[in-house]
C-alpha cells in the first residue's frame, strides 16, 4: 500500500533523510545514502497573469518596482518559484505580495480569474496562452526545474513497475532539453 505525501520538489529529499520516505521527486541530482537518483525531466514553469492583470499591474512592462506591488502566487509558504523566476529573469531579489494557494488548477483559475500572476506549469497553461485568456509576463522567460526521481535501494525491486511508470510518464510530459547534462 502507499501513501502518497504531497511536498515542493525544492524540499523532498528532507523527507528521505528523515527516513519518513522511500521515494520521492526532488529537484536534488545527488542521491542521499542508501537511495538512487534518475534524470525524469525539466518542469517547465511559465510566470502568467491575464491580459487584464497585465495591463493593471504592469502598464510600463514588468519591473522590479511592479512586481512588488502586483499579487503573486505561491503554493505554499515554502514556494519560491516566482523568486527563482525574478532571479533568472531580471536579477533581482524582491520582496512580494504572496496569495497561497495550495493547488496547481487553483493557480490557473486565479491567474484567469485576475487575482494574481504565477508560475504555472506550462502544460496546464499552453492552452490559456495559445487563446489569449493568459499572457507570460515575460515571452520566452521559462524557467526549467530538473526533477529527479529517487528511490531506495531497499525498496527498488519492489517498485520496479512503479519506477518504469514513473519514467514513461515523465518521458512523455516533462521536457527532456539537456537530458545528457543531467545524467552525467
Amino acid at each position: 500500500l502507499f501513501e502518497i505525501s504531497i511536498e515542493d520538489q525544492d524540499h523532498s529529499i528532507g523527507m528521505m533523510r528523515q527516513g519518513i520516505a522511500n521515494v520521492a521527486i526532488s529537484n536534488e541530482k545527488e542521491a542521499i545514502q542508501g537511495f538512487n537518483s534518475r534524470f525524469l525531466g525539466n518542469h517547465v514553469y511559465k510566470a502568467t497573469a491575464s491580459p487584464v492583470f497585465i495591463s493593471r499591474y504592469f502598464p510600463d512592462g514588468v519591473t522590479a518596482e511592479a512586481l512588488k506591488k502586483a499579487p503573486s502566487l505561491r503554493y505554499s509558504p515554502v514556494d519560491d518559484l516566482q523568486h527563482q523566476w525574478i532571479a533568472q529573469t531580471l536579477q533581482e531579489e524582491l520582496s512580494l505580495v504572496c496569495h497561497t494557494i495550495p493547488s496547481s488548477h487553483g493557480f490557473v483559475s486565479a491567474c484567469l480569474k485576475d487575482i494574481g500572476w504565477g508560475m504555472n506549469p506550462a502544460n496546464m497553461v499552453d492552452e490559456y496562452l495559445e487563446k489569449g485568456e493568459l499572457v507570460e509576463l515575460v515571452p520566452g522567460q521559462p524557467l526549467l526545474k530538473p526533477l529527479y526521481w529517487h528511490c531506495s535501494r531497499h525498496v527498488a525491486g519492489a517498485l520496479k513497475e512503479v519506477t518504469k511508470n514513473v519514467m514513461t510518464a515523465a518521458n512523455d510530459h516533462l521536457c527532456q532539453r539537456d537530458r545528457e547534462h543531467h545524467l552525467g
